[in-house]
């Protein structure tokens, strides 16, 4: 926890507070080693020591280890940090952004990409600072010349039908047909359970493809390009989504696995959806 020295300040009448400049610059230093070490262990693909930069308590520990354990095996994924800036330290919560190159160096399915991020760190007792929460604020791909329309044959034919068997049941607010599209025990399928239940709730939600392009296969493996429109009634926007989707197989059958979003649009402002001018 950083020090706070107080001070009378006869001429303002005022009691002046400043920060510890010293634990404040420690501070910066051991934050910016942090993501040093962070950004190494991923491009030595150790899921633990990446890992260890992640509070157990976080949702992203477990988000994290799931989704780049997997990405290691497939990929030679390497990871550039372009930028860093620690945006506020206050007591032991401190604010980082940065901007983040990924790139692969195999053969294997991926888009390279550079994102800008805006991480939350808490100082913990015992463990020191520790990445909590991310917010991806903007995403770059590099190229998409690989998103061509492979025919689909047997494999790519059964993955789009298990995407329509995806889009009938949430067309349908059919939780239970939903979840059985998506691949079980991993964090996306935890996260799909709980937004789909809200919206089930909440919305009158429909989503209709506009565009499904299968890309190809990777033993246990397959990749969708997706352009769907969403509408969630009469008052909200509506808006058009341009992903890249994940499926895995489970058992022998096909199974959403994972989301990349390309680009979000809103189609229908609000103020168009309330009638307004």
């Amino acid at each position: 926890m950083l020090d706070y020295q107080v001070s009378w300040d006869p001429v303002q009448r005022a009691v002046v507070i400043e920060k510890d400049k010293q634990k404040m610059e420690d501070a910066k230093k051991s934050i910016v080693s942090l993501f040093e070490h962070h950004i190494e262990a991923m491009n030595n693909h150790i899921v633990e020591q990446m890992l260890s930069h992640i509070a157990e308590e976080s949702y992203l520990h477990r988000a994290q280890g799931q989704y780049y354990g997997d990405l290691f095996e497939r990929t030679d994924l390497h990871i550039e940090l372009q930028e860093i800036e620690i945006m506020q330290v206050y007591n032991d919560e401190a604010t980082v952004y940065t901007k983040e190159a990924f790139s692969n160096e195999n053969d294997a399915f991926y888009l390279d990409h550079e994102v800008e991020y805006v991480y939350s760190l808490l100082d913990l007792p015992d463990e020191g600072w520790q990445i909590v929460d991310v917010q991806q604020i903007s995403i770059d791909y590099s190229d998409n010349g690989v998103l061509l329309n492979h025919q689909p044959g047997a494999v790519g034919s059964a993955v789009i039908q298990v995407w329509k068997q995806n889009e009938k049941a949430l067309n349908d607010e059919n939780l239970k047909d939903y979840l059985e599209t998506l691949y079980k025990n991993t964090y996306f399928y935890d996260a799909m359970e709980y937004n789909k239940t809200f919206d089930f709730k909440y919305y009158n939600a429909h989503q209709q493809s506009e565009e499904v392009r299968f890309i190809g296969q990777e033993g246990d493996y397959a990749f969708l390009y997706i352009i769907s429109k969403t509408t969630l009634g009469s008052i909200f926007p509506s808006y058009r989504t341009e992903g890249i989707y994940t499926f895995k197989k489970a058992d022998g059958d096909w199974k959403l696995y994972d989301i990349a979003p390309l680009s979000t649009e809103v189609i229908t402002p609000i103020e168009s959806s309330l009638g307004g001018e």
